[in-house]
């Protein structure tokens, strides 16, 4: 009963010690994962800033043009603006049978 007793201990012993080890190994994974996940969030959040960077100097600077052209309109020369500018014109995009 002893030996049986001592095998049974050993057992739960082993047995533990695995489970340590898995919780150990799933717990690594899980902080690689995490740190893979930060990293790409961090990648697209400085691509959104890039872009959105962007776009601002490009309204800036189509702003310096529309006030430029409304200058030049207040001094006698071709200062119209296009329906574009004045906000008139729809932002559709032709659409095809491929895409």
């Amino acid at each position: 009963m002893a030996a049986f007793t001592t095998i049974a201990l050993a057992t739960v012993a082993a047995a533990s010690a695995y489970t340590a080890y898995e919780s150990h190994e799933a717990r690594k994974d899980q902080e690689a994962a995490n740190a893979k996940s930060l990293a790409a969030a961090n990648e697209a959040q400085a691509e959104q800033e890039a872009l959105a960077a962007s776009e601002e100097k490009a309204s800036a600077q189509k702003l310096k043009e529309q006030q430029a052209r409304l200058v030049k309109g207040t001094q006698g020369r071709s200062g119209l603006l296009f329906g574009s500018e004045l906000g008139t014109e729809e932002n559709t995009k032709a659409t095809t049978l491929g895409g």
